[in-house]
């Protein structure tokens, strides 16, 4: 697998990898699976690099295991384990990534630094697990919770008044109910089941456990070191320090470890030059991370969405470029707005009309993230994604009580009966809630039409499956709304494939949109965190807050948190 560097800059990389590579001789593959872990860096400037820990990306720890399993070189990976941004799919993928670097032979030892559901997760597909000796092992079971913020808009006079297409479209449910719908509950009981159904059969397989028996053990979590020792869910108990000279046991020699972007860096570099002797097919691995919003985002930090202009430049651009032979789309995204999504439907259909598209989902894949994702000729997900939620929400947030509470009042000039129909100031009945029924009918109806298409299946039959809902990939596969299991990797895989190569040849790997380079970092102003809730749902309360800019949403419910 390989990577874009650019000309010069990858030439002059390449003589000092071989150099490098050659004077130190790595032979463990070190991965920090920690903190933030962003699909794709989106650039970097001077005060991130010498100044700060930039966020690592996760398309490093798929592809360094690659390039690991037929490298010489590398004898172990050791994965240090502790909470990161990784959703339940991505960690899978991980974890198909770990299996498959050890079917090549060589082993993997992982290291809880924390230990979650999720982390212990990510570390039964290694060889052994290790836990330092006043680490827990809080394997105690999924836990997934809502935020209901009814209350409070009730003292402050603030009205939400939303209107949704599908029983199960609940985005704006924390707003306008004081507990779950049946049909929330209904739909996300499914994704517990899954997700523990996920993580048991993991923990079975992993640790040679019985079903049942992980069942009990995971009821009778968390385990002090001991414990976890004694009932074999981790095989040492170690210090950090202790680590090298065991690893020195395991593989015979001295350890000379080497982390996954360092690694990933030099066996890019390493075969730049071959590349350019020999020509290689070209493919196109297109990010779609984030929020779906109108606009381009000039600015570049660790924040990432799906901006429509840029997205849609990129596949315009890689469509009308005859040297790139195929496409692959990760999407990682609960959706945004629905002008922009369809937008880069447009531009993803007119794509794969051209050349061959193949769509990878990470974590998120819907509503709107799915919406873009159905021009793929093949839809490939993990068992643990989220996706579907096929349903259209509009409304707005009606301050007129708040307002008066503080003493403040607008007064209103208009021309059209329904002029102020997303104002803050003006209730949403009437004539106005029919039209704006009307126009999220019409937007649904096209949903529905477009997955009907995509998925070659009735629009009847497409709208029983629809209705808003929330899915796993492993019950989207079931009907029908995703082709089969896997992650980028094997989305790559099958782009080869559609263009006449065989998974293990080799392929020059196009990355977009292109990072922005910048000698100084763009600071934006950021609304502080509520002080009860994380950044994610923060950021997530500031899009309702753009409906009446917006109006018509393309958006998952609230948001899936699983831990």
């Amino acid at each position: 697998m390989n990577q874009t560097l650019g000309s010069l800059p990858a030439w002059i990389y390449s003589i000092w990898a071989k150099m490098y590579l050659a004077s130190r001789r790595p032979n463990v593959l070190e991965m920090e699976i920690s903190g933030e872990l962003v699909e794709r860096k989106t650039g970097i400037n001077l005060f991130q690099k010498y100044m700060g820990k930039t966020p690592a990306a996760f398309g490093d720890l798929i592809f360094s295991l690659e390039q690991a399993e037929s490298d010489p070189r590398i004898k172990a990976c050791l994965a240090r384990i502790s909470v990161s941004s990784l959703g339940w799919a991505r960690a899978s993928e991980l974890r198909e990534a770990i299996q498959r670097f050890r079917a090549s032979g060589k082993k993997a030892i992982a290291y809880l630094e924390e230990s979650g559901n999720l982390e212990y997760f990510i570390a039964t597909a290694c060889d052994e697990i290790i836990l330092p000796p006043c680490q827990s092992l809080d394997l105690i079971g999924l836990l997934s919770e809502v935020l209901y913020f009814k209350g409070i808009l009730d003292k402050l006079e603030v009205k939400p008044e939303f209107i949704h297409i599908g029983k199960y479209k609940s985005a704006a449910e924390p707003f306008t109910r004081d507990s779950m719908s049946d049909e929330h509950r209904e739909a996300m009981d499914a994704i517990l089941d899954d997700i523990f159904q996920e993580l048991v059969q993991a923990i079975s397989a992993g640790r040679g456990i019985a079903p049942e028996q992980v069942r009990e053990l995971v009821d009778q979590g968390p385990y002090v070191p001991e414990e976890a020792l004694e009932r074999k869910l981790v095989d040492r108990l170690m210090y950090p320090d202790q680590l090298d000279e065991y690893l020195e046991g395991m593989i015979g020699e001295p350890v000379n470890k080497i982390n996954s972007e360092q690694y990933r860096r030099l066996a890019v570099g390493r075969r730049f030059g071959i590349n350019l002797i020999r020509r290689m097919p070209r493919l196109a691995l297109v990010y779609a991370t984030g929020m779906i919003e109108p606009g381009e985002k000039d600015d570049q930090g660790t924040e990432e969405n799906v901006n429509a202009d840029q997205m849609v430049k990129t596949l315009r651009g890689i469509r009308e470029n005859p040297k790139i032979k195929a496409a692959v789309l990760r999407i990682d995204s609960p959706g945004g707005n629905a002008v922009s999504s369809d937008l880069i439907w447009r531009e993803a259909k007119l794509l794969s009309q051209s050349k061959p598209l193949i769509v990878s989902m990470a974590d998120t894949a819907a509503s709107g993230g799915y919406y873009i994702a159905m021009p793929g000729q093949k839809i490939m997900a993990q068992p643990c994604t989220i996706t579907g939620s096929i349903g259209v929400l509009a409304g707005k947030f009606n301050l007129r009580g708040l307002y008066q509470k503080f003493g403040l009042k607008k007064e209103q000039l208009k021309r059209g009966a329904d002029a102020d129909i997303f104002s803050d100031y003006t209730d949403l009945s009437g004539s106005r809630r029919a039209k704006l029924s009307k126009e999220i009918e019409h937007f649904y109806q096209m949903f529905l039409e477009k997955a009907a298409e995509g998925r070659k299946i009735s629009k009847q039959e497409m709208h029983l499956k629809a209705q808003g809902r929330v899915w796993t990939g492993k019950r989207a596969m079931e009907i029908g709304l995703v082709d089969g299991f896997g992650g980028l990797r094997k989305a790559l895989e099958l782009a080869k494939q559609a263009v006449g190569l065989l998974p293990e040849d080799r392929a020059w790997i196009e990355v977009y949109p292109r990072p922005k380079r910048r000698l100084f970092p763009v600071f934006r102003f950021r609304l502080p965190s509520l002080p009860f809730s994380d950044e994610r749902e923060s950021r997530w309360l500031g899009h309702f807050s753009r409906m009446a800019r917006e109006k018509i949403l393309l958006l998952m419910p609230f948001l899936v948190r699983i831990k």
